[in-house]
């Protein structure tokens, strides 16, 4: 992809860039508030179609932030020629936690793999995939007819399995999006906003890379937003993961009979649970831990009051959101250590 011809800017093409330029202050600063920064090529990848700011003025915009990544120092050089920085590609590299996620999936986990079609690590963890996280926020899409009891035996497993409880205590493991394979395609489809679209674009696929990759190629608003990050994240992503293999036409009847069995018992005590702990979060003062859950037969979704107040921030910087987020964070915590 080659880069605008650097040109003197006359009045009125450095007003027609204001909005750019304030898209990456925004971004720098939520990165900041984040614990990481922004890179010259995330900015450039994150900047709406059609921009024309050089790499030479991004890097001159971060530099006048706080929130730099400490990492842009060593592509100074070559990210400051006109036009495209240059693209890190392998840069991205998994860290210890990113790789605790994998060996409890295909060490502990593995069993549900006839009832997952795709799970990645989003939130926190995949912008910054070398960082110590608070919580490990996770996306799953599941098989038809399996949603509910997949959930049921993760939940189970949690309570049984010393092992696992230890690692989700350390750091707290959050379903905080679960959907079926019936209700996901669409959910992709009408993801837009600038938010949602780069949570879907960051996200680590642990299991399932193929379908994810498929869930992205079949989300023209997300493309459309981030055209720069969707066309390298779709060449990046894996064209298959470990395990992943082409599943069974459908699950077993007497499977999808147990899904719809526990369907609504798993969802009251989710409901119960979730009143429960705001009701304590509200009492000591929390409140950025108050979330709201939802649930469905083919979704189940958490969303903290600290990410509906991120979402409002996006809104207001006139990149709405389609309140169809990928990343709830820290909205249910099992096996958190406060709970």
């Amino acid at each position: 992809m080659s880069g605008p011809a650097v040109a003197p800017r006359d009045g009125a093409s450095q007003e027609a860039l204001n909005p750019d330029r304030e898209r990456i202050r925004f971004l720098q600063s939520v990165a900041q508030e984040r614990g990481s920064g922004l890179s010259l090529t995330e900015a450039w990848e994150l900047l709406p179609p059609g921009s024309l700011l050089t790499a030479r003025e991004i890097d001159e915009i971060l530099g006048d932030g706080a929130g730099r990544d400490p990492m842009a120092a060593k592509r100074a050089e070559a990210d400051r020629s006109p036009g495209p920085p240059i693209l890190p590609g392998s840069d991205r590299v998994d860290g210890p936690w990113v790789m605790r996620v994998r060996d409890l999936w295909e060490k502990r986990l593995g069993y549900l793999r006839p009832l997952v079609r795709c799970l990645c690590i989003t939130g926190s963890l995949a912008y910054n995939p070398i960082a110590d996280p608070k919580d490990i926020d996770v996306f799953v899409a599941t098989r038809n007819g399996a949603l509910w009891l997949f959930l049921f035996l993760v939940f189970t497993h949690w309570r049984l399995s010393r092992r696992l409880r230890t690692t989700v205590r350390e750091v707290p493991l959050c379903l905080n999006l679960v959907v079926d394979e019936s209700e996901a395609p669409g959910l992709f489809r009408r993801l837009e906003g600038l938010l949602d679209s780069r949570e879907a674009l960051q996200a680590i696929p642990v299991f399932g890379g193929n379908y994810f990759r498929q869930l992205l190629r079949g989300a023209p608003g997300i493309a459309a937003q981030l055209p720069r990050l969707y066309t390298r994240r779709l060449t990046q992503l894996p064209p298959q993961t470990l395990g992943e293999t082409s599943p069974e036409p459908s699950l077993a009847r007497s499977l999808r009979l147990l899904n719809v069995l526990l369907f609504l018992p798993l969802a009251a005590y989710l409901q119960f649970t979730g009143l429960f702990r705001n009701h304590r979060y509200r009492r000591e003062g929390r409140w950025s831990s108050i979330f709201s859950v939802r649930t469905a037969f083919h979704r189940m979704t958490f969303e903290s009051e600290s990410y509906r107040r991120l979402r409002l921030r996006y809104d207001r910087m006139g990149t709405p959101c389609s309140g169809l987020n990928l990343l709830r964070a820290g909205a249910f915590r099992e096996g958190s250590p406060d709970r």
